[in-house]
């Protein structure tokens, strides 16, 4: 049977707690959809956060954890919600059903939503729901970091440098 993926790099997005929750949500939801119609065994998946921050890193299985220590940071580094089929560990992600969700503050370039599975249907569903919530979190960086924004900022430059000549002279 074929693997059917979804992938999208995710830029300029803010996320706060509240924004937390609803992944969260949405998150174990689908979970208990994957785990629904699966008896016990390696095609059950297995959820688990990841949270660094303040050059420490954590690995739970309880998301009131994650909330914990994204409350008490000082510096939220990454969070990271991924669920894992045995059946994928034991392939090498070759067969099973994977879900990871990359929040990447430092490193822009490894914010990532990936779903794999065998059900096509699951796929599309668990990532629209998770990008639908992305998609509310856009921030304005996506106007300012843009290819345009320095040659705009040279040609207003000049602009005024043209001015104020007429302006001294």
């Amino acid at each position: 049977m074929g693997q059917f993926l979804r992938d999208q790099k995710i830029t300029n997005v803010t996320i706060d707690e509240a924004t937390l929750d609803r992944l969260n949500d949405v998150f174990l939801a689908r979970v208990a959809t994957h785990n629904a119609g699966v008896p016990e065994g390696p095609k059950r998946v297995v959820h688990f956060y990841v949270i660094r921050f303040d050059q420490k890193g954590y690995r739970f299985v309880d998301f009131a954890d994650v909330k914990k220590h994204f409350r008490d940071a000082g510096d939220v580094e990454r969070v990271i919600y991924t669920m894992d089929s045995g059946e994928n560990r034991q392939s090498q992600s070759l067969f099973g059903g994977h879900f990871e969700l990359r929040l990447d503050a430092k490193d822009a370039n490894s914010c990532w939503l990936t779903v794999t599975a065998d059900n096509k249907d699951w796929v599309e569903a668990t990532f629209s729901e998770v990008a639908d919530i992305l998609a509310g979190q856009r921030n304005w960086s996506r106007y300012v970091r843009t290819q345009w924004t320095g040659l705009l900022i040279q040609v207003v430059g000049v602009a005024i440098g043209f001015l104020l000549s007429f302006v001294i002279c």
